[in-house]
């Protein structure tokens, strides 16, 4: 019996040990305001004894390129100093973000307490949501044993996540043409969590989907829905401009307001037809349709 609780407490303390080793991102969820920046802070736990405390660390954090776009770091413990970190500048095409860290001597350990905030990494926001990954397989904690041999330490990790801030979200279109083109935004393309501002010029959805969560069309814009494709409203729509939706033989564009149509603005909603002969009439109650050129006629 003694043997077996013996067995029973080195094992919990094994574990509570190993347990304790673990690399995150504090919070794990971080919301981003469009055109902000996005601080994600690298914490560390169980570096802090004689068989756990640090002589070198690597390791390597994939993030997506069109969400976040990194600029620096920040806010280094001064247990591990700016200088004796090596920091990548990530290829903008790559989405990865790499460093690593020797103590100068290569013969101490660094003893790091539980909860110390390693660093910052400091990113620019472009909108939508992104997953911050460790890679595991290449990342690496290091410790210095007493016969000076480098043990790998055993490290869990937890990844963080970036997501949009609920109801925060103002962007305005500042060009003309694809609805899903960055550069065409003043705060990143819409997501269902944005209000979407259409102050003038032609936005078209043709090559994928659009979404808001609220749409504003100002008088003199226009915005296109081509077949195929559709267009999300999650709340309102306020149209003083122009909303055409176009058919073809293949398709017809979708509108979908979740909630309230409100404005003076106007509507084309267009209808493929094959020869021979067809009914016709308003595909919306109470709204009147020109037909071929004739007399308005009612649904």
């Amino acid at each position: 019996m003694k043997k077996l609780i013996f067995l029973i407490m080195v094992l919990s303390a094994f574990l509570t040990i190993y347990a304790q080793k673990k690399v995150e991102i504090l919070p794990s969820t971080i919301q981003g305001v469009v055109g902000s920046q996005v601080i994600v802070p690298i914490v560390i736990t169980g570096f802090n004894t004689d068989t756990t405390s640090l002589v070198a660390a690597e390791f390597y954090l994939n993030f997506d390129n069109t969400v976040l776009a990194f600029e620096s770091v920040a806010n280094v413990s001064a247990l591990m100093p700016l200088e004796e970190w090596f920091f990548s500048n990530p290829d903008p095409t790559l989405g990865r973000f790499s460093c690593n860290w020797v103590e100068p001597s290569f013969v101490t350990n660094v003893s790091v307490p539980d909860g110390t905030t390693l660093f910052e990494i400091v990113f620019a926001y472009n909108g939508g949501e992104s997953t911050l990954e460790f890679d595991e397989a290449a990342s690496l904690f290091v410790h210095l044993d007493q016969s000076f041999n480098f043990v790998t330490l055993q490290v869990d990790y937890f990844n963080g996540t970036v997501v949009p801030a609920p109801n925060t979200n103002t962007t305005i279109w500042t060009g003309n043409g694809d609805w899903n083109t960055l550069q065409n935004w003043s705060q990143g393309i819409p997501t269902l969590e944005s209000v979407a501002v259409i102050e003038s010029g032609t936005v078209a959805i043709q090559n994928a989907v659009g979404s808001a969560r609220r749409l504003i069309i100002e008088q003199g814009a226009t915005v296109n829905i081509m077949p195929l494709y559709s267009l999300t409203v999650a709340d309102t729509l306020e149209n003083n401009g122009i909303l055409q939706i176009f058919s073809n033989e293949s398709a017809t564009g979708s509108l979908i307001v979740e909630d309230v149509v409100e404005g003076s603005g106007n509507y084309s909603i267009g209808q493929f037809f094959t020869s021979g002969t067809h009914l016709a009439g308003s595909p919306v109650a109470n709204i009147t349709a020109d037909v071929f050129g004739s007399a308005p006629v009612k649904a």
